[in-house]
């Protein structure tokens, strides 16, 4: 599961220890962007310190990310009202492909939804030990959210086509609408075929089992230099190929999210270029 970074401080005003003394609390990319939660009227929105949620397209209501510890975050309202303010506590838990199940780890209001507010007052001692329960009590609930525009697992018409590179012992890659040759000196080559993707970063499988029942994978993220070339980064290490390709039983189920290492992980860089 990947982790979201953040930094954690304290501001001591008088004699109390507030909130949103905590912070910046900064919300790792792969997060970022708007999520549909499942079986409700309710969309959020990631941003890099903030989580905005919109109940049935009209009730809007912004958090900032004040404290983070693990998976979980602490978020509170961004205005306080007569000395309270609202708070709510997320835990990131299982992932599917551009999917995610939070648990809310403090009381939900009565009647109210997953992103309801618990409104406290802002002059006590809070953190994410003093707010977010987890030991799973009666009043946790869990939701599913799913990204509103996950992309098509495709790659973008400006990257098809027979390109060199300066992946090593590659003679050409050759990028289709849905898959990827790589062809080496000697005519070997290696296909692999487009299994999952989110916004620029993609999971390919090998398009037949590699050898003694495993399948081969690659992570990647396809952007364009300033120069107009096209830059892949794969993401994983593996155990072939210098780590460009991992392996993992034959058929079993990869998901992006949990396969392939999202965040600032050191990655191979190969620039693909034309003659």
């Amino acid at each position: 599961m990947k982790q979201l970074l953040a930094l954690e401080g304290l501001l001591l005003l008088g004699s109390n220890i507030v909130i949103c003394a905590y912070g910046p609390c900064v919300i790792a990319p792969y997060y970022r962007g708007s999520w549909d939660v499942v079986s409700s009227e309710v969309v959020l929105k990631l941003g890099r310190t903030q989580v905005t949620s919109v109940i049935e397209g009209q009730d809007r209501q912004t958090f900032n990310c004040v404290q983070k510890k693990g998976n979980i975050l602490l978020l509170k309202t961004t205005t306080d009202t007569k000395g309270q303010c609202g708070v709510i506590c997320l835990l990131f838990g299982e992932m599917a492909d551009a999917g995610v199940t939070i648990d809310r780890l403090n009381p939900v209001p009565m009647n109210g939804s997953i992103m309801d507010p618990q409104t406290i007052a802002t002059d006590v001692t809070m953190t994410i030990d003093d707010v977010c329960r987890q030991t799973k009590p009666s009043y946790i609930r869990t939701a599913y959210i799913k990204r509103k525009r996950p992309g098509l697992c495709s790659f973008s018409e400006a990257y098809r086509g027979t390109w060199n590179s300066t992946l090593s012992g590659a003679d050409h890659t050759e990028i289709k609408k849905n898959s990827l040759d790589i062809v080496f000196a000697g005519g070997f080559f290696l296909s692999l075929v487009c299994e999952c993707r989110d916004h620029s970063a993609y999971l390919l499988r090998t398009a037949v089992e590699l050898m003694n029942n495993m399948d081969g994978f690659m992570c990647v993220t396809v952007a364009t230099l300033p120069t107009g070339k096209p830059l892949m980064t794969i993401l994983q290490s593996g155990q072939f190929w210098n780590g460009a390709l991992a392996t993992v039983p034959h058929l079993q189920p990869l998901l992006l999210a949990r396969d392939c290492p999202m965040e600032a992980t050191p990655g191979m860089d190969v620039i693909l270029y034309r003659d």
